[in-house]
């Protein structure tokens, strides 16, 4: 098993606890919750997105890409498409750094505002941005990036 298939099982193990029929009171322990159990594998950064319904609640953790320890290639349209197909009213986006610095880069903040001006068209709200990085967790929100 790969280490992409780990990040799915352990998501889906979360989804099943409940954590799917519940609001989501702290974010940023589900994005910890669901990156640092099972690191990514040296260099491997893996940007996923929680989808909510309108109440906040999660309808789905899915896995948007994985790349190099540089990059990520993220498409507004791919997000855009699963939070449609899902009926997600808001998304809260997260990816770790394997560099081990949690610090947003320049690309973190420029992608960020790429996806949110994209879901903003349908109607479907940016919450916030973590980024895991060990035991790390920041909220790019919380820093005034969303």
């Amino acid at each position: 098993m790969n280490h992409e298939d780990s990040i799915i099982n352990l998501a889906m193990t979360i989804l099943e606890s409940g954590l799917s029929k519940r609001h989501i009171h702290s974010p940023a322990r589900c994005c910890y919750t669901i990156f640092a159990p099972a690191p990514p594998e040296p260099g491997k950064r893996i940007f996923g997105a929680l989808y909510l319904d309108n109440l906040n609640q999660l309808i789905s953790f899915e896995i948007i890409h994985s790349g190099s320890i540089n990059s990520v290639q993220i498409s507004p349209r791919e997000v855009a498409r699963l939070a449609l197909k899902l009926n997600a009213q808001a998304v809260i986006f997260a990816h770790n750094h394997p560099s081990g610095s949690p610090e947003p880069s320049r690309a973190d903040i420029n992608i960020t505002a790429r996806l949110k001006t994209a879901l903003e068209l349908f109607e479907i709200r940016t919450l916030d941005h973590f980024i895991v990085a060990g035991n790390d967790v920041i909220s790019m929100a919380e820093r005034g990036h969303i």
